[in-house]
């Protein structure tokens, strides 16, 4: 069967597809369903929690592309029917122009199934991500640490300047503290108690946002969630009165990309032996000859 492009502008397609999603209100036998399982995680006590309401679609998070950015994520979410319209806007938000297109660019399904995930949010004193391998450099025996005070959001947002923490990692898994950066941390996120987040300056200068100690229990912590995946992670984490939670584990996608000295010298390896004057080999192994 053939197929042939549909006209259109794209661009308005997409937005009535938007507004037709927030318009919509969740099924009945989908709400009452959110409701047991609020029920059964918390009992009553869930209409006191706040929650966090973000996606998880197919293919979001994987080595070679990460759109979960794309996508909407609502904080402090309370009540039973914000956080079904936040559900509604969650996958609204699939359709929006900026995450098809990076949908289309990076060869994805463009109508991706779109689950919805309902956290507890953690009321954090302070909270960050953690990759388990340089994210710059990729050297596997540092770990690298952004953190700030208040919820995670402060950080992944770019809000504020968060503390920098480099760990050590030996070739046996051994950790020590490498380098500490204090940022200015001007600025925190919290939970509000109506509801939703609030920003608050803050005076924070000089002081690390996280203790050593929570530090090092964080990287060993990476080192399992590492090896359960078989490979570097970015690691979202929060910490409430000196526990840690883990809120997602996903790839490091910038460890594979090639830098731009890497490209620049790509052909300077040296001569396998003395008499070779000129070699075609690296060109021949990428370009066929006709």
């Amino acid at each position: 069967m053939s197929r042939q492009k549909k006209g259109g502008n794209l661009q308005e397609i997409l937005k009535t597809t938007v507004e037709s999603f927030t318009k919509t209100k969740l099924s009945t036998s989908l709400e009452t369903a959110v409701v047991k399982q609020l029920n059964d995680l918390f009992s009553d006590e869930w209409k006191q929690k706040t929650f966090a309401v973000r996606s998880s679609a197919v293919g979001e998070d994987g080595s070679e592309a990460s759109f979960a950015g794309q996508m909407e994520t609502f904080l402090g979410v309370a009540g039973i029917k914000e956080i079904c319209h936040a559900i509604i806007k969650c996958w609204a938000s699939s359709f929006t122009q900026q995450a098809v297109e990076y949908r289309r660019n990076h060869g994805q399904v463009v109508a991706a199934d779109v689950g919805v995930c309902v956290q507890e949010m953690v009321k954090a004193d302070a909270a960050g991500v953690l990759f388990t391998r340089d994210p710059v450099s990729g050297n596997p025996g540092v770990m690298s640490i952004n953190v700030s005070y208040g919820i995670g959001e402060a950080v992944v947002s770019g809000v504020t300047e968060p503390d920098t923490i480099f760990l050590h990692r030996s070739f046996y898994d051994k950790l020590s503290i490498k380098e500490r950066i204090i940022g200015s941390k001007c600025v925190r996120i919290d939970v509000s108690e109506s509801g939703g987040v609030q920003e608050i300056e803050t005076d924070a200068k000089g002081e690390c946002s996280l203790a050593d100690e929570s530090a090092l229990e964080l990287g060993n912590i990476g080192i399992q969630v590492e090896k359960s995946f078989s490979d570097a992670r970015d690691i979202e984490f929060a910490v409430k009165d000196g526990q840690i939670y883990l809120l997602q584990a996903r790839p490091i996608t910038s460890l594979n990309m090639e830098s731009e000295y890497e490209l620049m010298h790509e052909q300077d390896s040296q001569l396998l032996i003395d008499d070779e004057l000129h070699t075609h080999a690296n060109t021949g192994e990428m370009m066929h000859r006709r």
